[in-house]
């Protein structure tokens, strides 16, 4: 028996690429029920890998061990706190507790900040001249004129 079924395996693949032409098998050219411009094949249906919905999507919170985990390792990570508040909340106590999903009612950031164009400032050419308290012109010294003034004032106390 075992000498036949071995015989039929090899004759099977034997004549099986005489039988299924080998180009028709590649990738970008086998026909999909979906018309994109993708060449990759959906070979899987979408009934199949869309069934499953994750616990994160279904509960809205981590699973109990991967947040606790998250929480030991980074307790400051999104995950983390997340995990910590469901556990507060004591939504890991039974089974299937139904998902919260937060409500925020305050006005976002973008709607309470002023947000516009920057103020025009003026030029620097324009830039009315600083009076000191006596009334004379302020001067500002450049960096180079400082460093001159104190190297001076090194080889004269030398």
């Amino acid at each position: 028996m075992k000498i036949r079924a071995w015989t039929w395996l090899l004759l099977g693949t034997a004549i099986n690429p005489l039988i299924v032409n080998v180009s028709d098998l590649s990738a970008g050219e086998r026909p999909t029920l979906n018309v994109t411009r993708d060449p990759r094949p959906d070979i899987l249906p979408h009934p199949i890998y869309d069934s499953y919905v994750e616990y994160r999507r279904a509960y809205n919170r981590p699973r109990f061990w991967s947040g606790w985990i998250a929480y030991k390792i980074e307790p400051t990570s999104q995950e983390a706190m997340v995990w910590c508040e469901n556990y507060r909340e004591g939504r890991y106590e039974k089974k299937h507790m139904p998902p919260v999903y937060k409500r925020y009612f305050a006005p976002k950031p973008w709607e309470v900040l002023p947000i516009g164009p920057r103020p025009d400032f003026p030029a620097e050419d324009n830039l009315p001249e600083l009076q000191a308290a006596d009334g004379a012109p302020l001067q500002f010294a450049t960096s180079l004129q400082i460093a001159d003034e104190q190297s001076i004032r090194n080889y004269q106390s030398q």
